[in-house]
């Protein structure tokens, strides 16, 4: 079994795809504006590899307009005195 270490990180070769999957690709990606097979598929593999944080952040942001939503915002300056009560504390 490989491990993160010795796998080359930079290069990937995909083996055994159906006859018809290159040609679709190349298809898309000249659709898509793509000068290269290869930048299309960087780009696919780039934006998969994405989706995890990308869907975390849609996740954050629904809350925080959720409590937004709820809640309001608060005012400009309602931190300071908080921030130089805690501030006093420490001093």
């Amino acid at each position: 079994m490989q491990t993160v270490d010795n796998i080359n990180l930079g290069n990937i070769k995909v083996r055994n795809l159906e006859p018809w999957v290159v040609p679709a690709l190349s298809h898309q990606a000249t659709e898509a504006g793509y000068k290269t097979l290869e930048g299309f598929v960087r780009q696919l593999l780039q934006a998969q590899a994405l989706r995890p944080q990308n869907d975390f952040a849609k996740e954050v942001q629904q809350h925080l307009d959720a409590m937004q939503q709820k809640y309001g915002l608060l005012p400009d300056g309602f931190t300071d005195g908080l921030v130089r009560d805690i501030r006093d504390e420490k001093e």
